[in-house]
């Protein structure tokens, strides 16, 4: 993943069974927390089925750089993971980002 290039990842009822699955998927239930938080609908056990099959896409690139440790090139320190899935209600698309930061960064 990187650029602007989104990749299909999963639909909602997938990521919803994943998180509560046996093992608990923690960044599928963060991506189903993400998507209840900046949707205009709810994300929960109550959606219709439609709702549920809707699909997020994930799209990735280096966020933060630092100089290295020789005084030359670059380290990445941070990676951002775009979130992005169809929004019924005002026909668009809705986004959200996730932000992962290197240790020490």
């Amino acid at each position: 993943m990187s650029g602007d290039t989104l990749n299909k990842f999963a639909c909602l009822r997938e990521l919803r069974a994943a998180a509560a699955g046996p093992i608990g998927c923690p960044f599928c239930l963060l991506v189903c927390d993400a998507m209840g938080r900046y949707s205009r609908r709810r994300v929960d056990d109550e959606v219709d089925e439609l709702d549920k099959e809707t699909l997020c896409s994930l799209g990735g690139e280096v966020d933060g750089r630092q100089v290295g440790p020789d005084g030359e090139g670059a380290v990445n320190r941070t990676q951002r993971v775009r979130l992005s899935w169809p929004e019924k209600m005002s026909d668009g698309t809705k986004e959200a980002y996730l932000v992962f930061v290197a240790p020490g960064g």
